[in-house]
């Protein structure tokens, strides 16, 4: 079992929940980190940025599988649907 945190410092951090343990931080935002989100599966992670983006993380792989763009202002949240196959987000877009 893993827990995730978004942050300002434009990264994700996993640790293991039992131990409290540090095991990874994704980089890759340009700007602070408001939300992320488990896939259902626990596989993945969607982060929301100040930078317009949503990053998709492969959990396993430790990687960053896909940047998605087009909104035009700051993206503050973002979720799976249960079945992970889709992506919700909220933004400052008009």
């Amino acid at each position: 079992k893993y827990l995730a945190r978004a942050s300002a410092d434009k990264t994700v951090m996993l640790w293991d929940a039992n131990t409290g343990d540090h095991i990874y931080k994704f980089v890759g935002h340009t700007h602070g980190i408001s939300d992320c989100a488990w896939s259902t599966s626990s596989e993945y992670i969607c982060s929301a940025s100040d930078d317009q983006t949503i990053r998709i993380w492969n959990v396993l792989e430790r990687k960053c599988l896909k940047v998605l763009t087009g909104h035009t202002s700051y993206v503050f949240n973002c979720s799976f649907n249960p079945q992970s196959n889709l992506i919700v987000s909220g933004s400052f877009d008009e």
